[in-house]
């Protein structure tokens, strides 16, 4: 089965916190939230989740697995693309916020149009966290991935972005591209080779640098 994602422009985002768009939006209606804590330093989160950035929550919740905090914002129905969209600065949901306060690391999904002229399968990084963002990126790679560092459009590195607010105040966001994100959602063989790689980034940064002896 051949699954195609459908996404809208987003001139605007309608909402500019959550308190505005649950006064007008209903839950199990409009929108869902899933909020899973696990005895973890680690949250992956997906604050655009199902119809406001196809395949972001699927992505999300393979890479938390079994082991990490898991969180998603779902739109549950097919709208603009603003109509759900709380830009990562301004994403304040309560239940998000409260799982990034006990979390060491935060890895943010989220999607992106295809905006490469080279290729339609790929990911961009952004986020604060230095180390965290090379480890990924190298884990990434040598799994076969075309992983770039972030350009000016997807920095990440807003103090209020929703990566950067766990525990130490920097975190990762990974922008995955339509294309890539489609292929995942044919292909559970390739989605878990890309989560099983970000896990790896992952607790490598939690190790830290190696000492030298």
């Amino acid at each position: 089965m051949i699954v195609c994602l459908i996404e809208y422009g987003m001139p605007f985002d309608k909402y500019n916190s959550f308190e505005k768009l649950s006064a007008s939006e209903r839950p199990g209606v409009d929108y869902e939230i899933h909020c899973v804590a696990r005895p973890s330093q680690v949250a992956i989160i997906a604050p655009h989740g199902r119809q406001i950035e196809p395949g972001t929550a699927e992505i999300a919740a393979a890479i938390a697995n079994d082991s990490y905090s898991f969180y998603c914002f779902n739109g549950l129905r097919h709208r603009p693309h603003g109509h759900l969209h709380i830009t990562s600065s301004n994403f304040d949901e309560p239940q998000c916020l409260g799982l990034l306060s006990t979390c060491k690391i935060v890895v943010a999904i989220h999607g992106c149009r295809n905006l490469s002229v080279s290729s339609r399968n790929y990911v961009y990084l952004g986020g604060l966290n230095r180390s965290l963002k090379e480890t990924i990126f190298d884990c990434l790679r040598d799994a076969g991935f075309d992983v770039r560092n972030y350009d000016d459009r997807f920095p990440g590195e807003h103090r209020s972005n929703i990566c950067n607010r766990g525990l130490t105040g920097q975190g990762a966001q990974l922008e995955v591209s339509r294309g890539l994100r489609e292929e995942f959602l044919n292909s559970s063989e390739k989605l878990s080779g890309f989560a099983k790689a970000v896990r790896t980034g992952i607790d490598d940064a939690l190790r830290g640098p190696p000492v030298n002896r």
